[in-house]
């Protein structure tokens, strides 16, 4: 749609190749596609993009753990340490469990801001086919840190390449 409000059917993909009526532009293109789908009466939209995620947090964080605190209450006693005490199979379900709510809303592609098991993310995300840059989240300094995430350093992280792209 412009800004007319004017829709556009049928356009190429990434560009619009034809303007017109659906029954002509679908005699002209039809021959040349190696599928057709009658989409008549739908709608049919692109996939949205989320362009900040926190996946550990979607799956029992968001759901009652940590209603109603104040920041530091919220990271330091609740977040943090439910965070921290993840295992590779949390992060891999509660990855599955975010991707699965956001393909219900259209988003098929996002950016995590980090997790503690991005091997683990990446795998939920191969298996439910969308698209994802991950990062593991790294703290190294700072007060209430759990100690599994203060022994890690910046510099250990960056060797491990830790940063996917699926």
């Amino acid at each position: 749609m412009d800004s007319d409000s004017r829709v556009f059917y049928n356009g190429g993909k990434d560009r619009i190749v034809a303007l017109g009526r659906s029954h002509h532009i679908f005699n002209e293109f039809a021959p040349l596609a190696q599928n057709v789908f009658d989409l008549y009466g739908q709608i049919l939209l692109t996939g949205d993009s989320s362009t900040r995620m926190f996946t550990p947090l979607k799956s029992l964080a968001e759901r009652g753990i940590a209603d109603d605190f104040d920041l530091m209450t919220w990271l330091h006693e609740r977040i943090w340490l439910y965070e921290s005490n993840m295992t590779e199979e949390d992060s891999c379900i509660s990855t599955l469990l975010c991707r699965i709510e956001l393909i219900h809303t259209g988003v098929t592609c996002f950016a995590e801001t980090g997790g503690q098991y991005v091997s683990e993310m990446a795998r939920a995300v191969e298996l439910l086919g969308v698209r994802a840059y991950l990062e593991e989240s790294i703290m190294d300094c700072g007060e209430g840190l759990p100690p599994s995430w203060a022994s890690r350093t910046t510099d250990d992280c960056i060797q491990a390449g830790l940063t996917k792209v699926v």
